[in-house]
């Protein structure tokens, strides 16, 4: 057996030795060596670096002077090198037929709206194939096949990023919006942005607000983006007797759910953004007008059980009923843009029930109630007055905004000044029922030590003044005798009616301190 005499090479060795080594070993059985050599893996849209060799160690072989090259994709052509009629000269070396060495292109990425491009850079592997022709007998083509590999860009929750990631102290039932941006980190493509707002509140609801499109270009980052407005209203109020049975404070939570596609038709798995927080808060002047409406119903239900003894105090406990309900309204609405920025407001006190203010024993009753009157015609005012302010903001009217601010200056002023002769009011007016409430059957009703029955308490109730929404509250009062000589005795009434008082002259001060607070912001 003829055993090679020829020095099989040892590591380290370099591609040159290699190349030798086969020369020697293969020049009589290998005709030509034709190598496509992919780098490595690309991205949508980015040019494909390839190395090309083409070599021949057999003399037999007329390959001519110089060579072209060519890549295909199937049957498309991506690339030829040189782009014109002239060739690739080989570099000769002795005992070679041809060699070019080792040749570095980077196939360029054809149009994104292109068939070819979308074939091209679909995500997964495609088989490219090298051809050479040479100048010589033997031409070819010479080919050969190489895997391209085509992966996803590497895309996740920062490609968007919220305006704010935190909110807090949203007032309940006003709108909010959420913005942010599309930030497309690929250097070499387009990405179209599908954006759905996902909402989690604190008690595990999904919502969906809706979807936006965005198209960013490479390496760019979009305008904001502002979702649409968000209004959170949940019942925390209950209407009638308007005592709180809700949460005053919400969170919820929001994840801006991304679905990307690539110019070249690639679609990415859905993901969620970072999560952005609002806490929404009913405020604190709504907070004040509930409680303020649930005191009101009290003092009116405690009138309506007076007023079957002393009759002429139904029109007292209306007259409370009407507040407790301007009141409640107060709490549950807020403002909206009026476009009528153009027009003064006119101030109008509240119409009480009819008889209030004839009765000569509802005199101071009837006075500290004119008072408060006043005030709530003030309050209206105040909150038409917002209305149209925000429509002038709106409309951009510096002449509405300038006419609404001077209007509302004017109402704080009034408002305040009537304020200041409340208390005092309320203190004769509860006086004066006490002088009252001394009949011999209504004492002896309030000293009753016992919890009353039900024929007791519907007896009551058909002499008494007491709305439906009310029976509930009108039931603690009359049933219990602790609640009931606390809150329906004279000295209850006149407690009732100061405390109304305090808080309405707190009520007055907190809506002037948010309006001096609203105007100093630029």
């Amino acid at each position: 057996m003829l055993i090679s005499r020829t020095p099989i090479p040892v590591w380290p060795f370099n591609p040159q030795h290699l190349k030798s080594y086969l020369r020697k070993l293969l020049s009589r059985a290998t005709p030509v060596f034709t190598i496509l050599s992919i780098d490595g893996p690309v991205v949508p849209g980015q040019p494909i670096p390839v190395t090309v060799e083409f070599f021949c160690f057999n003399p037999t072989y007329d390959l001519g002077s110089q060579c072209r090259v060519a890549i295909f994709l199937d049957d498309v052509k991506l690339f030829q090198f040189p782009d014109d009629e002239t060739g690739i000269p080989y570099t000769h070396i002795p005992n070679s037929t041809a060699d070019i060495g080792q040749r570095h292109f980077t196939i360029p990425a054809p149009p994104a709206d292109s068939d070819i491009g979308q074939t091209l850079y679909t995500i997964g592997d495609h088989i490219l194939r090298l051809e050479v022709i040479t100048d010589g007998k033997d031409s070819g083509p010479f080919t050969h096949s190489s895997i391209l590999s085509v992966v996803p860009e590497a895309v996740g929750q920062w490609w968007f990023r919220w305006d704010v990631y935190a909110f807090f102290g949203v007032p309940w039932k006003q709108s909010y919006n959420l913005s942010g941006k599309c930030t497309n980190y690929s250097q070499y493509t387009r990405m179209s942005f599908s954006l759905d707002l996902l909402e989690k509140a604190d008690d595990g609801t999904i919502k969906n607000y809706g979807t936006i499109n965005q198209d960013v270009d490479r390496q760019q980052t979009s305008p904001s983006i502002t979702f649409p407005s968000i209004t959170q209203d949940w019942g925390w109020l209950l209407d009638g007797v308007w005592a709180i049975d809700g949460p005053i404070s919400r969170t919820f939570t929001y994840d801006a759910r991304l679905t990307i596609e690539d110019a070249y038709g690639n679609q990415y798995a859905p993901l969620d953004s970072y999560t952005a927080t609002v806490v929404v808060n009913v405020s604190d002047e709504k907070l004040a007008a509930a409680r303020f409406a649930f005191d009101s119903a009290a003092s009116a239900t405690a009138l309506g059980v007076a007023s079957g003894w002393l009759p002429f105090l139904a029109i007292g406990a209306a007259a409370a009923t009407a507040l407790s309900i301007v009141f409640g309204e107060q709490a549950l609405d807020p403002p909206t843009p009026n476009r009528n920025f153009l027009k003064e407001v006119r101030q109008q006190a509240f119409a009480w029930p009819e008889g209030l203010f004839k009765n000569k024993d509802l005199a101071e009753f009837g006075e500290f109630f004119r008072l408060i009157g006043e005030i709530i015609g003030c309050i209206r005012a105040l909150g038409e007055i917002d209305s149209r302010l925000m429509g002038a903001k709106i409309g951009r009217s510096q002449q509405g905004i300038d006419l609404q601010m001077r209007s509302q200056e004017r109402t704080l002023q009034s408002m305040l000044q009537v304020s200041n002769d409340l208390y005092e009011a309320a203190e004769r007016a509860g006086d004066s029922l006490g002088e009252q409430l001394k009949s011999r059957d209504y004492v002896t009703f309030l000293a009753r030590k016992r919890r009353l029955n039900r024929r007791e308490m519907d007896s009551i109730f058909a002499k008494s003044n007491i709305s439906k929404p009310m029976k509930r509250l009108a039931s603690l009062i009359v049933e219990e005798p602790e609640i009931r000589r606390h809150l329906a005795s004279p000295q209850g009434l006149k407690s009732l009616l100061l405390n109304l008082a305090m808080q309405m002259v707190g009520i007055v001060h907190g809506i002037a301190r948010s309006h001096s607070i609203q105007s100093e912001v630029p």
